[in-house]
């Protein structure tokens, strides 16, 4: 046996452990055809060579046909330029800036209060309907209480104001009706905006980071993978450390180290000199779609989520033992270091099983790429499926044909308080986690964690009187 077939006896034999802790035994097909599997979202048939169920039983090609491959970077160019601001979406983040600027002078016009924007705004990531990032830079200590903000923000005028002081960054989140736009406001977190000029230098060293990079956040997000505080899923900041890395680690690189890693300098320093990094990557000459169709190959079946660690900082993977992320409380299946803080890890937001339905999805896409080559088919914006046979936590049949399932949405107030617990029809909430430990008024997760092969939901108890029939 070589050491692909005895890693993929491996993994088989842990995907096996992941769906007896999750309550499922049964295999996962839905059709009675034993060849194939498939994807109730999509109703896409995956043939069982490629993928059965759990694993790959054979590895695929390690890259596309040729014309495959031009005509998939072809598509994902046009997608790119779909996915590109509008000047007036431009005008409209400038406009929103200056409006939190105003609310801050008039509530604090003693205090010495600066504001920056940072993110996808900033490193050229953006979309049309991406939210703006603002730090607010300020020695006054009083206002790191986002409760006191929210509500200024409140008085004012905006919308939808939402203050979550428990995050591991307390943020508030509001809404301008006047310009569409959302945003997120945090206060003194000044190592976000090293983050984004550090993203924004890696984008400008070569032409095809910023379009790879942008496709995979679209995938991600159709897929709902990137609701890290909410979802159990990854943030977009650590999509794209994991984007960066991969494209340092091709042969030859597309992208060099910026960071220091001998330790000499600050932890904050890193090279953003563009006239000697610019064309970094010239002497490798893949394409745009040869390079997406690697990324989801690697994460599909060469990346080791036991062993690796994902080092944006020393531009390869470093083994979880040599940072003591591979036992005890810091274990994690997915270690993505943060280049700055490099005691945090960026995949702690996901558990086990979380990133159990990541490696799914990575096979799913991977299948759809290598099959039908289809960009419309990877980005198919995920619904959730909730199978024919909805059981309630006692096996009991609950309803058949389409079911919804209604879970309590915790609320709160721009003080942080839950105010309400409202109703929600949430099959399409993905929240990637073991349903039997999520505790009341949580989100659910409806059909197993994204692997969307589940043939039958089992509902927790607590929701049983919840499931109801949907109305035709």
């Amino acid at each position: 046996m070589d050491r692909f077939e005895a890693s993929l006896q491996s993994r088989a034999s842990r995907s096996e452990h992941q769906d007896l802790k999750m309550g499922h035994n049964e295999e996962p097909a839905v059709t009675n055809d034993r060849s194939r599997v498939v994807h109730p979202s999509s109703y896409y048939p995956v043939p069982s060579a490629i993928l059965l169920g759990r694993e790959f039983l054979e590895p695929p090609p390690t890259r596309l046909d040729p014309q495959d491959e031009s005509m998939l970077s072809f598509d994902m160019l046009e997608l790119y330029e779909s996915l590109l601001p509008t000047k007036e979406s431009h005008v409209h983040r400038l406009q929103l800036v200056e409006k939190i600027n105003k609310i801050l002078k008039n509530e604090w016009p003693s205090y010495d209060i600066s504001t920056h924007v940072f993110g996808s705004s900033q490193n050229r990531l953006a979309t049309t309907y991406s939210d703006v990032d603002i730090c607010i830079e300020t020695n006054r200590k009083e206002l790191e209480n986002v409760r006191i903000l929210a509500k200024s923000f409140k008085k004012h005028g905006m919308q939808r104001v939402q203050c979550i002081p428990w995050a591991k960054v307390p943020i508030v989140r509001l809404w301008d009706k006047d310009l569409n736009l959302a945003c997120d406001i945090n206060v003194n977190n000044t190592v976000a905006l090293h983050n984004t000029k550090m993203v924004r230098t890696f984008i400008d060293i070569d032409p095809r980071v910023r379009p790879l990079t942008m496709i995979i956040k679209h995938w991600a997000k159709q897929r709902q993978l990137t609701d890290a505080g909410n979802g159990g899923t990854l943030s977009i900041y650590a999509w794209i450390c994991m984007i960066l890395n991969f494209l340092q680690m091709r042969q030859p690189p597309i992208l060099p180290i910026l960071h220091d890693t001998e330790g000499k300098k600050p932890a904050t320093w890193f090279n953003d000199d563009l006239d000697s990094l610019y064309g970094f990557g010239t002497a490798n000459s893949e394409s745009v779609g040869g390079l997406l169709y690697a990324f989801i190959r690697h994460y599909a079946v060469e990346f080791d989520y036991e062993k690796q660690v994902i080092s944006l900082r020393h531009g390869t993977h470093l083994d979880k033992s040599s940072k003591g992320w591979d036992f005890g409380r810091n274990y994690r299946m997915l270690c993505i270091e943060e280049p700055f803080d490099t005691s945090r890890n960026l995949g702690n937001s996901a558990d086990d099983i979380s990133i159990f339905g990541l490696r799914r999805e990575f096979q799913r896409a991977l299948a759809a790429l290598s099959e039908k080559c289809s960009i419309e088919l990877l980005c198919k914006p995920y619904v959730a499926h909730i199978a024919p046979e909805v059981l309630n936590w006692d096996g009991d049949n609950v309803e058949s044909e389409e079911a919804v399932v209604s879970v309590n949405r915790e609320e709160y107030d721009t003080e942080g308080v839950q105010t309400t617990n409202k109703p929600l029809e949430t099959p399409n909430t993905r929240t990637p986690i073991d349903n039997a430990q999520r505790p009341p008024g949580s989100k659910m997760d409806l059909d197993n964690i994204y692997t969307d092969t589940v043939a039958r939901v089992k509902l927790p108890s607590r929701h049983r009187s919840t499931a109801v029939k949907k109305d035709s």
